[in-house]
């Protein structure tokens, strides 16, 4: 069975609600979150595909999403917001190995926006 790998276009903003994020991009979200006790609105779009995917099918599926709302993007870095893509992986216990190629890359650098990897060990003990 392969290990299970998360992705996840995501924004935070203590100035802007998760409704002005939604109306800056044109989507709506997978999952909205309010850190307690602060104004930091969480806003996330996560990959549909099954856990089992790859993370570049991850990324090039949430791509082909984020992509046509560049200008949306730029607006909230503008605003001061944090946008990157979230990557949970999970991989063998000797080593994790993740592989992105370069179409792919050139697709995120065209955005650019942060990738952080959150990589853990698939060993169950």
């Amino acid at each position: 069975m392969a290990s299970p790998n998360r992705l996840t276009f995501m924004v935070r903003s203590d100035l802007l609600t998760a409704d002005e994020i939604s109306v800056r991009l044109g989507l709506k979200p997978t999952s909205v979150q309010r850190a307690r006790g602060s104004r930091l609105h969480i806003w996330e779009l996560a990959s549909p595909l099954a856990e089992e995917a790859s993370p570049d099918d991850h990324l090039n599926g949430l791509l082909d999403v984020i992509e046509p709302k560049a200008a949306g993007v730029r607006k909230l870095l503008d605003a001061g917001a944090e946008v990157f893509w979230s990557c949970f992986v999970t991989a063998a216990p000797l080593g994790a190995i993740v592989e992105l190629e370069p179409p792919l890359l050139s697709r995120l650098a065209g955005l650019g926006l942060p990738l952080v990897l959150d990589i853990y060990d698939s060993d169950p003990g």
